[in-house]
């Protein structure tokens, strides 16, 4: 399958996508969900699975609370499952509001150095190496998932299953599952364990579209309000700093689908409201840089200068569809005018609409995926 940018990075981005995800709740969302729970506990009679939905609901206000005002440092290991490949990491994270440090210890990415800070991502391949610049967001890291999380509550369940412990503290367990699958799928979903004393989140199971498990996280020796080091977290400065001397991987535009045409010559695909799967709504638009010759060793297209891209989710799940010129080499080449194959945990589809070549990626069936690229729409100058 031809790639038109490393798969490490969408590896990378996917990862510290879910960490945001799932790590960066904020405190503006507390209001709403309370209001959800006084609202659930007025109703009567209350049914076993109402009141675990209440408990539930409580549970990740209580946890949204303290991850945006906690401070801590924790040991993080990884397991998950790629395109039926497993990789396996043990790296140390810092996190403070608004900022994220990632040192990878063993396993898959020992040496890689990544975080963020406000909306500036950022990474580092190696003791030593120079830190370069990976993403630009249009939202800072909390107000985007602060958006994720609510999305997330209208279109998954909640519920409390149970006591258990991680590294030996005692958490609940609180599952999240689709109220509405798309077809031919029965996920993605959601295991979290909330710690009860600090109300973090300690493990998360993430499931696919098909139910099976394709990532495991956990946090272990948590320390709150650790001693940290100046250097751990970079400056949101030191990285715009950085990008002036190097493009950025990739740059969230909003939802300014003009400035990202302006900027490649390539409208990002348009995709319909209707013609979306159920519960997904579009997050933002931007632009994704292509490997240049010698960048990414499984590039096979050759040299290009950027993608435009869409971004939909439905709070947990996510679509993004790119769209890239083709050249007159790549169109000579014997490929079919769509093609799909398994991406990590879910699918990668492709097919070409006149010099565009749009792909979609995402935890879906790949007949989903057809149908939105069959309606999507996409040009370029």
């Amino acid at each position: 399958m031809r790639s038109f940018f490393s798969k490490g990075s969408l590896y990378l981005l996917a990862a510290v996508v879910l960490l945001m995800a799932f790590l960066t709740w904020s405190l503006r969302r507390q209001n709403k969900l309370q209001a959800r729970l006084v609202a659930l506990q007025h109703k009567s009679p209350r049914t076993d699975e109402q009141r675990a939905t209440q408990k539930a609901i409580a549970l990740l206000c209580r946890a949204l609370v303290a991850d945006t005002k906690l401070t801590f440092a924790a040991t993080t290991e990884t397991w998950a499952s790629y395109g039926g490949k497993t990789m396996k990491t043990q790296a140390r994270i810092t996190r403070a509001p608004n900022m994220l440090s990632i040192a990878y210890l063993n396993g898959d990415k020992q040496g890689l150095h990544s975080g963020f800070s406000q909306r500036w991502f950022w990474r580092q391949n190696g003791v030593g190496a120079p830190m370069k610049p990976f993403a630009s967001m249009a939202r800072d890291t909390t107000e985007l998932a602060t958006s994720r999380f609510a999305t997330l509550l209208e279109n998954y369940s909640a519920q409390w299953k149970k006591q258990d412990k991680v590294d030996g503290r005692l958490v609940d367990v609180v599952e999240l599952w689709p109220f509405e699958a798309v077809d031919g799928a029965a996920g993605p979903g959601k295991r979290l364990c909330i710690d009860r004393e600090s109300s973090l989140v300690l493990k998360v199971e993430t499931f696919n579209h098909q139910l099976q498990p394709v990532m495991v996280t956990e946090l272990r020796d948590v320390q709150l309000n650790p001693d940290i080091a100046p250097d751990t977290f970079k400056a949101p400065e030191t990285i715009m700093a950085s990008a002036e001397k190097q493009p950025w991987v990739a740059e969230d535009m909003g939802q300014d689908a003009a400035a990202v045409e302006m900027k490649t010559g390539i409208a990002p695909p348009q995709v319909e409201p209707g013609d979306l799967p159920p519960g997904f709504k579009l997050e933002t638009v931007g632009i994704n840089r292509c490997p240049l010759p010698g960048e990414a060793a499984n590039s096979q297209i050759g040299p290009c200068d950027y993608a435009a891209l869409a971004r939909y989710t439905d709070g947990m799940n996510t679509l993004t569809l790119f769209s890239m010129k083709e050249t007159a080499a790549q169109k000579n080449q014997a490929t079919p005018s769509e093609e799909s194959c398994q991406f990590g945990s879910g699918s990668l589809v492709t097919r070409e609409a006149g010099n565009v070549r749009l792909i979609a990626i995402g935890d879906l069936p790949p007949a989903t995926l057809r149908r939105v690229l069959a309606k999507a729409k996409a040009s370029a100058n």
